[in-house]
């Protein structure tokens, strides 16, 4: 279980990082490929279950470009 000032310092980060993310899309590129190459199969499975569901998302063909 993580400490309190842990989770803090992620809440920080994770803000921190979605402002920048916002003023440069190669970043976005670069977080969410670390993200993605981190997560487990299952959680593949989970997140793909999830954009299927709530945006049809049902090939294999991107939907987005990160510019």
């Amino acid at each position: 279980m993580r400490s309190e000032e842990s989770r803090l310092a992620r809440r920080k980060l994770a803000d921190e990082l979605y402002w920048a993310i916002k003023q440069d899309k190669d970043l976005c590129e670069e977080v969410l490929d670390e993200y993605t190459y981190e997560l487990s199969d299952q959680r593949v499975d989970e997140l793909i279950n999830l954009l299927e569901e709530s945006y049809g998302i049902d090939d294999d063909e991107p939907h987005f470009f990160v510019k």
